[in-house]
């Protein structure tokens, strides 16, 4: 009986210690996720060159490096109210580092090194700029644990990622009819 406890103990905090897309080791937060995709690797390629607020850095052997800067994640498309979000999401403008690595049919993204840029408020009505890097807005004190903020705040990390790296949004549709 004291195992079948401490198993579920160790699978509930497996289960819910990670937040979709998100991992955390090391305190150091990383946004990763496969996308399925019908380009070729060179042509996923010059798609990725052409999205706002990314520079590539290096590409070889079918990964590709690159820096964003000026990111803001979109709220609004994620079905959040300006009121209802966090401030570091409304007015944070988002840099960091990532990767992308290509097989056949599909493709994995991955952010990390995530820094915040954004404005706040002081009780004397002063307008400060605050640089706040991810693990300290998403991570608990010391730990890997996610905060409980922002679990609800991941949702909409994820609508805008996924919407900024889905390839297939940006490749022509055919237009038989």
């Amino acid at each position: 009986m004291k195992n079948l406890f401490y198993f579920l103990l160790l699978f509930s905090s497996m289960a819910f210690g990670q937040i979709e897309s998100f991992t955390a080791e090391n305190r150091q937060v990383t946004w990763q996720k496969v996308f399925e995709n019908s380009l070729p690797s060179v042509k996923l390629l010059e798609t990725f060159k052409n999205i706002p607020n990314i520079k590539i850095t290096s590409s070889d052997n079918g990964r590709v490096d690159f820096t964003f800067e000026n990111y803001s994640l979109d709220y609004k498309g994620a079905g959040s109210s300006y009121m209802m979000t966090n401030i570091y999401i409304t007015t944070g403008l988002f840099s960091g580092k990532g990767y992308i690595e290509s097989k056949e049919g599909k493709y994995r993204v991955t952010l990390l090194n995530m820094v915040c840029k954004y404005k706040n408020t002081g009780n004397d009505f002063n307008i400060s700029e605050i640089n706040d890097t991810l693990e300290n807005i998403a991570l608990k004190n010391g730990t890997n644990e996610f905060r409980g903020a922002f679990k609800k705040d991941s949702k909409i990390f994820n609508y805008s990622f996924t919407n900024t790296f889905d390839m297939n949004k940006y490749t022509p549709k055919e237009s038989n009819w």
